[in-house]
């Protein structure tokens, strides 16, 4: 389980960096496409949260060690809201 959450926070991470290039450098996609990245743009988020609260949970479990999967997997997922809330804010 450590590594799929690892997976999935790691998958969010590279799909908003992509949308905020893709904003940053005004590359119109296709209606299509452009539909399609907004609209998993919500479960994106969702999952993102969910993985960070699960993190932080099994990193409360194991009385806040530092185990590596856990604690990267919270890391990322704070750097990546981080980015999300900077990409809304500076454009």
């Amino acid at each position: 389980m450590k590594k799929i959450t690892l997976a999935l926070i790691c998958v969010c991470l590279i799909y908003f960096s992509c949308l905020i290039f893709i904003s940053y450098k005004h590359i119109a996609p296709g209606v299509f496409f452009g539909a399609l990245l907004k609209a998993c743009a919500m479960p994106f988020i969702i999952l993102l949260l969910i993985l960070l609260i699960f993190s932080l949970i099994k990193m409360y479990l194991e009385k806040w060690s530092i185990k590596l999967e856990y604690f990267l997997s919270a890391l990322i997922s704070s750097a990546t809201i981080a980015l999300l809330i900077a990409a809304t804010i500076f454009t």
